[in-house]
């Protein structure tokens, strides 16, 4: 976890609400951890901080992943800034220092297009920040997905027609989880009308544009397909996995968009950050049944 990100929610009599530390943590609803009984989640070396405004503070354990940051922190934002005045600030950790998937561009365009005024978000810094009061939304995963209906419709001001609607996700941008016969697999795309694209090329309202009009996503296991809450019913998805690991992440998201998902089980190492060969013949059939 970058240390930019880490954090906790503590009451004035000392109870531990919230914590990036530990997913156990994340979702304790009895018996209240008492920070004055765990000394470790605090420095006492540190100055304190106080706020004239009220707050609030969706923590979550993997605040600075993509996936983690739509499918749960935006959702906590969107319920909570409905139901609570404009004065209450938005806790945010710090964008990390060249990261794509979580720059300033990322955090402050997605709240945005929440319907959000970034103004509200509040950066801190290392220390104890005391506020008047601090509401911490139980941040879990939204389904009834108002939230990314809501971005979708903002996003659309000004989308561009030219977005292709077949699309392969390339992961030669990122360090790990790479196809390694990717241009093997560029002739069947290509026969199929499947354009690659690499998502680090676009905004992230571009992304969203793309998947909004999105009818078919060939993708390995990545962050790039949670993108997939902003894609239609009528969307049909490949997903290619690791055998050795796979994850049902995107089966859940694709099912709770309703859209048509199908695993490709992949040959890869031992864990789920390996590098993975697809099976394009299987493929190439799959792209064809759906000609």
């Amino acid at each position: 976890m970058h240390p930019a990100c880490m954090g906790a929610a503590v009451t004035a009599n000392a109870n531990l609400l919230q914590a990036t530390f530990s997913t156990q943590l994340l979702y304790l609803d009895n018996a209240p951890i008492r920070v004055s009984e765990n000394r470790h989640f605090l420095d006492p070396g540190l100055s304190t901080i106080l706020h004239k405004d009220p707050a609030i503070s969706p923590l979550c354990n993997l605040y600075f992943a993509y996936f983690h940051w739509i499918v749960e922190v935006l959702p906590a934002l969107f319920s909570s800034c409905e139901m609570l005045p404009e004065d209450f600030r938005i806790i945010c950790p710090r964008p990390v220092p060249g990261s794509y998937r979580f720059g300033t561009s990322l955090i402050e365009d997605s709240v945005r297009l929440c319907g959000i005024d970034p103004a509200r978000l509040l950066y801190l810094d290392s220390g104890l920040h005391e506020f008047p009061r601090l509401v911490v939304p139980k941040v879990r995963q939204y389904w009834n997905y108002r939230w990314a209906d809501t971005i979708v419709a903002n996003a659309a001001k000004g989308a561009r027609p030219d977005f292709p609607k077949r699309i392969y996700i390339s992961r030669r941008d990122t360090t790990q989880r790479h196809v390694t016969n990717e241009s093997e697999l560029a002739s069947v795309l290509a026969e199929h009308g499947v354009e690659p694209v690499v998502l680090s090329d676009y905004s992230f309202q571009e992304q969203v544009q793309i998947f909004s009009q999105v009818e078919l996503v060939v993708a390995p296991h990545g962050g790039g397909l949670t993108n997939l809450v902003f894609a239609p019913s009528t969307t049909v998805v490949i997903e290619a996995i690791p055998r050795s690991d796979p994850r049902p992440w995107f089966w859940h998201v694709a099912g709770t968009r309703k859209q048509q998902y199908i695993a490709l089980l992949c040959e890869s190492g031992n864990d789920a950050a390996t590098d993975m060969k697809l099976d394009c013949s299987t493929l190439a059939r799959l792209l064809a049944e759906m000609q």
